[in-house]
């Protein structure tokens, strides 16, 4: 590195150029979801991944890459500090996942703390020559020693920054290209970029731009992006606006979540290895369900050149679009010509465009293209909205069977600038109506009324019979499903009131009005168990309780929730199982439902209002307490165990047809 090095900050990013063309860029991020072909773990000498980063990636990366590490160490022996070695990704987007082991602070003496150190850089450097030799193009590394390895921050940083350099040094440009460094700890971020400002001699130059978010990364601006999605005074105005090209085609504009939206298309924007790492693509194929087997395979044994665009056939029923095209789009770089650039990214708007055409489609969803995961500059912006514009100008001069293409964008700053350039080009822009369910105030709700077991009907819940004031069942509700077991969809007695409760309260009951359903409708989480020594009452004779434990984070609905686009909440869960068989049985069948998506569903947050929704149980009771019973929905309750396998066979969920790639979190966790 030498003063012709180039350093940027861009929004939440820093990107430096080394004099051997090698790109590093510093940000913040969750190293599970990036534009990437492969991470570092940040592991320990026995790859047991029990905390940090290590948890994290293991937790989402599944089974299979916990097994596969064992098994690396169980052949090859523990890892040594300042060595690599290479496994698959497991459920994670990438090609491969390469373990590090930085030194422990506390493991050498006052003398030895150079050698520690010059370790620290040795486990950062090994990974990438290790990439490089892989033939990977894109590296991400977390924080390696910061953490619970107590290594000083600072030096850490000067070490990051000597292995950069030692590499840099030998770089060849044939493989490895980018070395992003990812943390979430915003003052490591912050530390990384000042430590290669200062060890570079670089002038940081600032600059603030919108980066567009995705929904399994958590960007720095996340209260501005969350406003300019939310139906407030500020917003309504560009929420669903709409102009006409011709008399038969139309562009709508809206800020959102892109795999939230409705079309016969939709466009993915690609690199030329078309790698769907993208976050656009990670949002398709969520929606899609599955990565791997759902996402159409695009791999060329080339390189493919920007403004390609390739159609790709999906037969989800699940989801509206017939077509994915995968457009691969033109990258701006320094040695590129921004003139260059417009032709190659008009070229991709307009073969994108041209494909819906001749597939005879009538709607289409596009993001803005040209942008990329991180927006360079103000006029790169600037450049990616005037060459849409000047395509849908070019619209207006042939005939366009496509009757309405919707641009999703991440932020309100470039719906305006979209907004304001098609106005500038002489457009006509109408605003849609508000969705008639926006003017439902209190009065227009619906009141519900219901017959009680002594014929009286009631509004409101008050505590009755069958439903008590905390809107948990009791066993009277527990009595009127042996007997009738069409009382509802999940064979619990409610009225409709305590649904609103069980959001609040999380040891209530499961509703059972609409909620309980057998297709899958439940957002990505996480289900994880443990052992605990300590027995349930009622279950004396066991060896002990199951701990089982969900997680799901923050999210955006989808097409067969409540409100598309709109987001649902964070929410975390505790159940309680007794260890023994059935138990077990129990439990190995509720993993199975969890990862046929039939545990949990999304409802809304108020009745009529289009608010943001909660994640709730679909209609499998829970012990989400040890002890009470069940009118605290707790133990001692003897009949549970067979109440829940009743419950499980209604959704399908039998011993019989389950498979154990349905309950591999069981098997790792409790199978012996």
């Amino acid at each position: 590195l030498d003063d012709d090095t180039t350093l940027e900050i861009e929004g939440n990013m820093s990107e430096m150029i080394t004099k051997e063309g090698l790109a590093i860029k510093i940000y913040y991020g969750d190293i599970r979801n990036l534009p990437v072909e492969c991470i570092v773990n940040a592991a320990n000498e026995s790859l047991s991944h029990g905390g940090g980063v290590a948890r994290a990636i293991s937790d989402a990366a599944g089974y299979e890459f916990d097994k596969e590490s064992k098994e690396y160490v169980k052949k090859h022996g523990r890892l040594a500090v300042g060595s690599c070695c290479v496994t698959s990704a497991g459920k994670l987007p990438y090609k491969n996942v390469i373990h590090t082991v930085g030194p422990t602070w506390y493991d050498y003496d006052a003398k030895e703390k150079k050698l520690c150190l010059n370790d620290v850089q040795e486990a950062v450097e090994v990974t990438f020559r290790r990439a490089d030799k892989l033939g990977l193009r894109s590296l991400a590394i977390p924080a390696i020693s910061s953490g619970i390895f107590g290594v000083p921050k600072e030096s850490c940083t000067e070490q990051y920054y000597k292995a950069v350099v030692a590499f840099s040094k030998q770089y060849n440009g044939t493989s490895l290209h980018e070395i992003h460094f990812v943390d979430v700890d915003l003052t490591m971020v912050r530390l990384i970029t000042t430590t290669f400002e200062r060890l570079s001699g670089s002038k940081l130059t600032r600059k603030t731009i919108d980066l567009p978010s995705s929904r399994e990364s958590r960007v720095l601006k996340k209260e501005r992006e969350d406003r300019s999605r939310s139906p407030n005074k500020n917003s309504s105005d560009d929420d669903g606006i709409v102009f006409d090209i011709t008399d038969k085609t139309s562009i709508s504009l809206k800020v959102g979540y892109i795999a939230a939206t409705d079309g016969s298309a939709i466009v993915c924007p690609q690199d030329t290895r078309c790698l769907s790492f993208g976050g656009i693509a990670k949002a398709i194929s969520d929606r899609l369900g599955n990565m791997e087997q759902d996402m159409p395979s695009v791999n060329p044994k080339e390189d493919v050149p920007p403004g390609k665009v390739i159609p790709m056939k999906q037969g989800k029923l699940t989801v509206p679009w017939e077509y994915i095209l995968h457009a691969v789009c033109p990258t701006k770089e320094k040695k590129d010509t921004m003139d260059q650039f417009e032709l190659d990214l008009k070229e991709t708007i307009r073969n994108a465009f041209k494909e819906a055409e001749c597939l005879g489609l009538k709607s289409l969803v596009c993001p803005l293209l040209g942008a990329g995961g991180f927006m360079k500059t103000k006029e790169l912006e600037k450049t990616c909205v005037q060459c849409l514009v000047n395509v849908v100008k070019d619209l207006q001069k042939g005939k366009c069977p496509l009757q309405n293409i919707s641009v999703v964008v991440g932020s309100q700053t470039i719906l305006n600038s979209i907004k304001n350039a098609l106005t500038g080009a002489g457009f006509c822009c109408r605003t849609k109506p508000k969705p008639e369910c926006w003017k439902y105030s209190k009065d227009m709700r619906p009141k519900y009324s219901r017959k009680t077991d002594s014929g009286k009907s009631f509004s409101s819940c008050k505590g009755t019979r069958s439903c008590d004031k905390k809107g948990t069942y009791n066993s009277h509700e527990k009595e009127n499903f042996k007997k009738s077991p069409k009382l509802g969809k999940c064979g619990v007695r409610s009225c409709p009131p305590c649904d609103g409760r069980q959001f609040r309260d999380p040891k209530a009951r499961p509703p059972c009005e609409d909620t309980s359903k057998k297709e899958n409708s439940q957002p990505f989480g996480i289900m994880k168990m443990s052992e605990n020594p300590k027995k349930l009452p009622g279950y004396e004779e066991s060896d002990g309780t199951i701990v089982i434990t969900y997680v799901f984070e923050e999210g955006y609905q989808i097409s067969f929730h409540p409100f598309p686009g709109r987001k649902y909440s964070r929410i975390t869960h505790t159940a309680y199982v007794p260890d023994n068989e059935k138990g077990r049985l129990v439990t190995r069948l509720l993993n199975v439902a969890f990862s046929r998506g039939l545990l949990f569903t999304v409802k809304s947050s108020s009745g009529c209002m289009p608010c943001n929704g909660i994640i709730t149980w679909n209609g499998i009771i829970h012990k989400t307490s040890i002890k009470g019973g069940p009118d605290e929905y707790g133990y001692p309750d003897p009949e549970y165990l067979d109440l829940v396998l009743e419950q499980l066979a209604a959704k399908d969920v039998t011993k019989e047809n389950s498979n154990p790639s349905e309950h591999k979190e069981f098997s790792r966790c409790l199978q012996n």
